[in-house]
């Protein structure tokens, strides 16, 4: 009986461990995600800021050509 309650304990402590192991990794993977989320809102801005950069410059140019044709 108290060899049962020995792997018992063994048991409950590998458990235990495994849990802790487990909630460990969730923390980090959790703080990876978040970073990554991070890095592509940062990303999905930039680029945006860089379409409408673009859009306005395509504006300006077709002015300048309309310009030049008109003159």
């Amino acid at each position: 009986m108290n060899k049962t309650f020995e792997n018992l304990k063994i048991y409950i402590n590998e458990a235990d461990t495994n849990i802790s192991d487990l909630i460990d990794l969730y923390i980090k993977k959790s703080a990876e995600l978040e970073r990554a989320s991070q890095l592509t809102e940062d990303l999905s801005k930039k680029l945006l800021a860089s379409e409408n950069i673009n859009r306005e410059a395509k504006k300006e140019i077709e002015s300048l050509i309309n310009f030049v044709k008109n003159n």
